[in-house]
């Protein structure tokens, strides 16, 4: 379920708990997703969007392209060895 109260966006379901705000052209989101903590900015540069941060121990970087109705997403995840 997702809910919104001011400028914040809650996102909650079974195992999920994450808090999202946007500041200027970015969205920042906190909290955890099953086990593990969840950390991650968003910055939006025209149809663009690009995601870093961190999915318990794994770091994620994520580019989206917005065309007309349709958003195409890259994800590359750095799993630690």
């Amino acid at each position: 379920m997702t809910s919104r109260i001011g400028s914040y966006t809650y996102t909650t379901g079974p195992g999920t708990n994450v808090t999202s705000t946007r500041v200027w052209n970015s969205i920042y989101s906190n909290g955890t997703v099953g086990n593990s903590s969840y950390s991650t900015t968003t910055s939006g540069i025209g149809n663009y969007d690009y995601t870093s941060g961190r999915v318990g121990s794994t770091r994620i970087n994520a580019t989206s392209q917005r065309i007309g109705q349709t958003t195409y997403t890259s994800v590359r995840p750095r799993i630690r060895r």
